[in-house]
């Protein structure tokens, strides 16, 4: 009978992502999160204060975002943050 030897591959497994994290206006009431070559949305939602969110791992690569906080009761105007990049991060050894 053969015997195999163990083999490791813990070390060399990385699963690479981008990590946006935002600290948003205490006043605002939703992000909304867009691809700026294409205007496409990627991610709307409800927040109130630090938001993170992972997305494909091209949006670390240049700053091809655009961040918009809306305020529902109409208090405050929208405010955009434009050209926003990503931190690359391996998702296997990600701690939140």
């Amino acid at each position: 009978m053969h015997m195999f030897s163990h083999i490791n591959v813990w070390p060399s497994l990385s699963l690479p992502k981008s990590l946006l994290e935002i600290d948003a206006d205490a006043a605002a009431e939703r992000l909304q999160i867009f691809e700026r070559s294409s205007g496409t949305l990627i991610w709307h939602q409800r927040v109130s204060g630090k938001v993170s969110r992972i997305l494909p791992v091209s949006y670390s690569l240049n700053a091809s975002l655009m961040c918009i906080i809306l305020d529902d009761n109409s208090e405050f105007n929208a405010a955009i943050s434009d050209h926003v990049q990503a931190e690359q991060i391996d998702a296997v050894t990600l701690v939140l």
